[in-house]
């Protein structure tokens, strides 16, 4: 009974043995499993409107549990190629897959003193010292509904301008029109159909009727007595 034992164990062993054997042999081992994906899950990005200064609020989370991402920076990109550069990536302590970051930034185009006064918006720009709506100066980020996250990999998120209020849409004092100059003098004058240079001509001959209407006058006198 106990040779019978032994046998069985002893065939066990070979099976078991042999095939991490064959391949040893051969060089050839099972293939270790493929790296955990990357992902921006959780990322999000949105936008506030403070003290008439538009901001990019943003959370960026890359979840890296096999350690495989090439950069930790952040940056925001919109549809029109307009570059937001956010911030580096932190590390988590607990959670050595895990990097994070958040914070706020100044829409594209916006600028404020150093008291914190808004100074610029997206599509105006300063023109002999006056605001005027250009389109220029990332105004085309007025207008986009989403934009991407980049990091390694990338994501895109949902992102719009704030909205529209009297604070934040634009300046105080504006002016909308480019290359719009006309005096006082002309606006009157085109207001009445009636060109500058008609005047002389005119009184000239008001003129030249009335001294005919009195040499006209004068001679009927003279034939009547």
């Amino acid at each position: 009974m106990l040779r019978k034992m032994l046998a069985a164990l002893s065939i066990a062993a070979v099976l078991v043995v042999a095939p991490a054997a064959a391949f040893a042999a051969d060089g050839d081992y099972p293939p270790p499993p493929p790296p955990k994906e990357l992902s921006l899950a959780g990322s999000t990005a949105g936008s506030v409107c403070n003290g008439g200064v538009p901001y990019i609020v943003y959370k960026v989370q890359l979840n890296d549990p096999g350690n495989i991402s090439t950069g930790h920076f952040a940056n925001l990109v919109f549809p029109d190629g307009t570059v937001v550069p956010l911030r580096q990536l932190v590390q988590s302590p607990t959670d050595p897959g895990t990097w994070t970051v958040s914070g706020i930034t100044l829409w594209p185009g916006a600028s404020v003193d150093a008291s914190g006064q808004p100074t610029g918006w997206p599509g105006w720009e300063q023109i002999n010292g006056q605001y005027v709506y250009t389109g220029g100066n990332h105004g085309a980020t007025r207008t986009a509904t989403s934009a991407k996250i980049e990091v390694n990999p990338e994501i895109v998120v949902p992102v719009s301008y704030p909205e529209e209020t009297a604070s934040c849409s634009g300046p105080k004092t504006t002016t909308t029109v480019m290359n719009t100059t006309t005096s006082s003098s002309k606006s009157s004058l085109s207001s009445t159909g009636v060109s500058p240079l008609l005047l002389p001509i005119g009184i000239a001959a008001a003129v030249l009727v009335l001294l005919g209407l009195v040499v006209f006058l004068l001679m009927r006198r003279r034939t009547a007595r």
